[in-house]
């Protein structure tokens, strides 16, 4: 046996510990890409605004935090404009905003704070379709119109470049279904619940057409 060197039988049992597990799963990041917000901006701001094909400027945590403020400062002033008979009302979407806007500034990049900031827009989206008390019942109503003018925004918003064709059309075709009922004996009120139409229409079709006339302010049918 070599000098300095000891039998294999005397060797300490060296235990080998096992390779530590490592994790190689990427964590997803919180704030990304996100067209959504992007249009939810849109909505507030329209298209000519900062906002506009920014929806990758959402990945950085600050970007996203004035986002939010940026939104809050628009439906604020919106409801300023049209809660003036709640005071109450008032009252609690201020709370809901004051905290939206104080939980935007606390967010973090890793995500904290960001569950409370869904959680007071999703509590202001139900107070705002007349939830309350916490009691899942509805303790307001709510009612939505379109004054005219809004209305013929909103056809062509729908139908862009072709209104007033698709208009003419439309006319068109009822002046040739109320030209046909009534030379098959149907009266204006008749004519008009079929069109669903008002029968001073019915009747100021009638009358440019020559089917009926006007005596005394008074259109014979």
């Amino acid at each position: 046996m070599e000098e300095g060197r000891l039998p294999k039988r005397s060797l300490p049992f060296l235990f080998v510990s096992p390779k530590k597990r490592i994790n190689t799963k990427k964590s997803v990041p919180v704030f990304t890409h996100c067209v959504e917000l992007e249009l939810a901006l849109v909505e507030l701001l329209g298209p000519n605004d900062k906002w506009t094909g920014l929806a990758g400027a959402f990945q950085n945590h600050r970007r996203v935090r004035s986002a939010v403020l940026d939104a809050v400062r628009i439906i604020r002033k919106r409801l300023t404009s049209i809660l003036t008979a709640d005071d109450r009302l008032r009252l609690t979407t201020d709370v809901h905003l004051d905290g939206i806007e104080r939980l935007a500034k606390l967010l973090r990049s890793d995500g904290r704070g960001i569950l409370p900031l869904l959680a007071n827009f999703i509590h202001l989206t139900a107070v705002l379709l007349g939830y309350d008390w916490l009691v899942g019942r509805v303790n307001r109503e709510v009612i939505y119109y379109q004054t005219l003018a809004q209305q013929i925004a909103d056809d062509e918003a729908r139908h862009p470049n072709s209104n007033f064709q698709m208009g003419k059309i439309e006319y068109d075709y009822r002046v040739v279904l109320t030209k046909d009922l009534h030379a098959k004996g149907m009266r204006v009120a008749q004519i008009g619940r079929i069109l669903n139409q008002p029968e001073s229409f019915i009747k100021n079709i009638l009358v440019r057409e020559g089917v009926i006339t006007r005596r005394a302010n008074i259109k014979q049918t």
